[in-house]
This record gives C-alpha cells, structure tokens and sequence, in this order.
C-alpha cells in the first residue's frame, strides 16, 4: 500500500507530519526549560563531557528525562528538511541559487546573532551571560548548508558519514584516553567540542557533530522532492535502521558512547553515536507514523502543535523569556518539584501559542520583512 505524503492544505505546501514532530520538539524543550529555574530538579538532559548523570529509571523525573532528549536531534533533523523545502520553493519562485545562498548565509548569521545578544540578556543579576545555545550550532550549520546544498545527495551522504565517523572517533579516543579537552578554545567549542573548563563561551552544541543529522534530513527531503519517494516509506526505513544502528552498537559494547560504562548514559555536549542514532531513530518514526496517520494529523490538537513547529526558532526565542518571567511566582509554591514544573509549562504554554499564531499573522502581512528569516 503507498504511503502517501501529507501536506498542509495551503500555498506553502508544506509537510504536515514535519511540522507536528517538529512542534513535538518545541513541547519537549519547553517542559525541560522549564527546570531551569528550580533548584530542586533535574530531569538529566544534558550530559557532558564532566556530567555523568546515571538516570534512575524509577523516578519520573528521570522517565521523562528520557523522553525530553529527544528534542535536540529532531530540531537539527527538521532544521536539514527546512533547508532542503525553502530551496526547492524558492526555485519555483525564480529565485537565482545564488540568492538561495545569501538568504541562507543571512539567516545562519542572524541565528548566531539573537543567540550571543537576546538570549544571553536576563531579567536578573547578571543581566548578560556568556553563553552560545543552540541556535549557534543550528546558524552554523545552516551557513555551510547554504554551500553543501549544492552537492549531489550521493555526495552529501558520504560528506555526512565521514564527518559523523571523525567527530566520534575523535570523540571516542579522548574519552578512552582520559584526555577531555581543557584548555579554552572558541574555535574548537563551536565546531567540534566544549572544554570542561571553559569560564567564558560556554557552548554546549557543537556545530560539526551535529551537521550529519541536519545533512541526514536535507537529504531525506531532497529524495522525497525531487525523486518522488514516499516520506513515510523513507522516513519509516531510515528510522528502523538508525535503532537497529544503536541496537549493534550497545550489543558490541557501546564502542561509540562517551560513557560505556552504563548503556543508559548518552552524550550530549558533544552528541555520541549511540545518542544520535537512537533519537534520530525516533524522530523518524514519528514522522512516519504522522505521515501515515493523516487523519490524528488533521485533528485540532495536532493543528495546534504543528503551529509550534510552523514557529519553531520565534518560539524557542520567546519560551526561555516567559519561563523566566512566570517561574518566580510558581517556584515558591509548596508542591513537589514536578509538579511545578509542569505547572510553568502550562502556564507558558497558552501564551506561546497565542504569540506564534500572531507572530505567523504578521510574518505573512509583511513577508519581506525581518521575520523571514526565522
């Protein structure tokens, strides 16, 4: 039976199942965030080279630590899709590749921008932090799309091995040698790994490890635009076999991991293989599986996450503000640390929503303004 792919009924002409895992994204980061602020809980996403945290499975707050790590890599996956949808428009519009290239080169730099200026500014002492998230590693990785684009996908998938097989072997023999980077370097912490030490520009998203997953999405969508695949037949095959990728290498010994010791450790600041391969596995999966489910994909719960996904870098910029304005009066409360939690994320949520449906409005009223490039 043919699969069929599922669109968004409007000039767009975007993919449904890829807005809905991408707002999944957004929801998972926003329940993690929301932590950010209380002292009593950690839900243990963001394992380092210095921070083994072994998760107790027990705990809730451990489960849905699990869960949350997904976030990362479906948002670089779906960062790699985007590029590959906004040429492929834009072309069909006229659009020269060269302008192609300078409005992804623009918006790589713009990303890197808000995220050394607005993110690092805070409500509180100190009102500026020396901090690059992931939108420098996203903005990054989408200046040197705005060149690799151009390759063949042949091309692109052996580029995207050999850097995914360098980074971790680099990566695997630091750790087995007991030799993690200390010395502070800029340079290294953006594009290949953060130092355990470093006191300024703290960076924690690597671009170099992360450029296979947004090269694996690109060309995902290259494949299903221009050689007419299924997405949901592509995005199901890739999905089983980067778990049964993860599912060899934990049954070799977790060879790739920065922790062996414990198969339920995964790196993330920088991305170990056993990390990527079993959450990208996972996101392709809920593609499939809302590429195939068209009608869950219509129903109004599901048209609301899509929005997020629609707005996904306007939401990531504005969840971290509202969190920080609404944690204050929920923190104090004398309920358990989860549920506190929870509580900022339903109190975050609502008003996220309304802002990105507003931020789309306007975006669509003045398309050539600022905002296309977010």
């Amino acid at each position: 039976m043919t699969v069929e792919v599922t669109r968004i009924p409007d000039k767009s002409n975007r993919m449904l199942a890829l807005d809905i895992v991408r707002g999944y994204a957004m929801l998972l980061m926003l329940v993690s965030h929301s932590s950010w602020w209380l002292d009593d809980l950690d839900y243990g996403v963001a394992y380092g080279w210095d921070n083994m945290i072994a998760p107790n499975l027990r705990a809730p707050e451990s489960i849905l630590g699990f869960i949350l790590q997904l976030a990362t890599p479906a948002f670089f996956l779906l960062g790699g899709f985007s590029i590959a949808l906004f040429a492929h428009s834009r072309r069909r519009r006229g659009w020269s590749e060269w302008r192609i290239t300078r409005f992804l080169l623009t918006r790589g730099f713009l990303l890197i921008g808000i995220d050394l200026v607005v993110m690092n500014l805070q409500m509180n002492p100190p009102y500026y932090t020396e901090h690059m998230s992931v939108l420098t590693g996203m903005g990054i990785c989408v200046c040197l799309m705005a060149w690799l684009r151009r390759l063949d996908w042949r091309g692109m998938v052996v580029l995207a091995l050999v850097v995914l097989l360098g980074t971790q072997f680099y990566y695997h023999s630091l750790t087995a040698a007991g030799e993690w980077p200390r010395e502070e370097s800029v340079l290294r912490a953006v594009l290949l790994a953060p130092s355990v030490e470093d006191m300024t520009w703290k960076t924690q998203f690597p671009a170099l490890p992360w450029l296979p997953i947004v090269l694996l999405g690109f060309i995902t969508a290259t494949l299903v635009l221009r050689k007419k695949m299924s997405l949901g037949k592509l995005a199901l095959g890739l999905g089983l076999s980067c778990l049964a990728l993860f599912a060899a290498n934990m049954l070799i010994g977790d060879m790739w991991s920065l922790y062996p010791d414990n198969p339920f450790i995964f790196g993330k600041h920088p991305p170990d293989f056993a990390y990527l391969s079993l959450y990208t596995g996972l996101a392709f999966l809920l593609i499939a599986l809302h590429n195939r489910l068209q009608r869950v994909s219509l129903t109004k719960p599901m048209k609301v996450v899509s929005i997020l996904g629609q707005s996904s870098l306007f939401f990531y910029i504005i969840h971290v503000r509202l969190i920080e304005i609404i944690s204050p009066f929920i923190a104090p409360l004398q309920l358990p640390a989860l549920e506190r939690s929870l509580l900022i994320v339903l109190a975050v949520l609502p008003v996220t929503v309304v802002l990105c449906v507003v931020y789309r409005f306007v975006k669509r009223k003045h398309p050539q303004s600022v905002l296309q490039y977010l």
